[in-house]
């Protein structure tokens, strides 16, 4: 191979699998780590991200009464749980972490951020049978921008990264043999169910 494209996701112990490799032809995609920044990489700062991205909505977010994250835990980035925190705590709104939809039951003026897609369908069908308008009395957040959420319930509102310049940044560093460290933007694409 001429070069190898790594996505460590949340896994360890890899090191020593890098060390098999050459490291000039090794490039790191997604989360950037410690043990990595020899590494060139495009990653996302899931952290600032989700901060981010709530900061830049906190004035749809007031009419609601309480900020809920569904964190299973597993692949999930536990960064995303950090950024959230740091925001309730920083605006002062009431929140909670959970690791599934089980813990909880959703309540009017909840809103919900799920990162896991069947979770999503879970909630917004548990919602309907509720009957709380999603994006008034009721609002849902996810992750990583999809066409499913765009039309799911009439358009679920996402925290997510840019996969299309991620695809460019990345391949134009393999070919130009580029040696850099590069945080992928990520916005906020505000929808119905906010």
């Amino acid at each position: 191979y001429s070069s190898y494209v790594i996505m460590p996701a949340s896994f360890d112990n890899f090191n020593h699998f890098l060390q098999k490799l050459t490291k000039d032809r090794v490039y790191i995609l997604d989360r950037i780590r410690p043990e990595l920044n020899e590494y060139p990489v495009i990653y996302q700062d899931f952290e600032s991200d989700v901060y981010e991205g709530l900061v830049s909505v906190r004035n749809l977010l007031e009419k609601y009464r309480r900020l809920i994250f569904i964190y299973p835990g597993g692949k999930e980035p536990p960064e995303r749980v950090l950024g959230f925190k740091k925001f309730c705590q920083e605006f002062k709104f009431e929140s909670k972490v959970v690791k599934s939809l089980n813990e909880i039951k959703p309540a009017l003026y909840d809103v919900f951020l799920v990162p896991s897609d069947r979770t999503l369908v879970e909630l917004v069908h548990l919602v309907q049978e509720y009957e709380y308008e999603i994006g008034t009395k009721f609002g849902i957040i996810s992750f990583n921008d999809s066409l499913f959420k765009q039309v799911v319930a009439g358009g679920i509102t996402t925290i997510s990264t840019d996969f299309i310049q991620m695809g460019r940044l990345l391949s134009e560093m393999v070919l130009q043999k580029k040696m850099v460290q590069i945080r992928n933007k990520s916005g906020i694409i505000v929808r119905k169910s906010l």
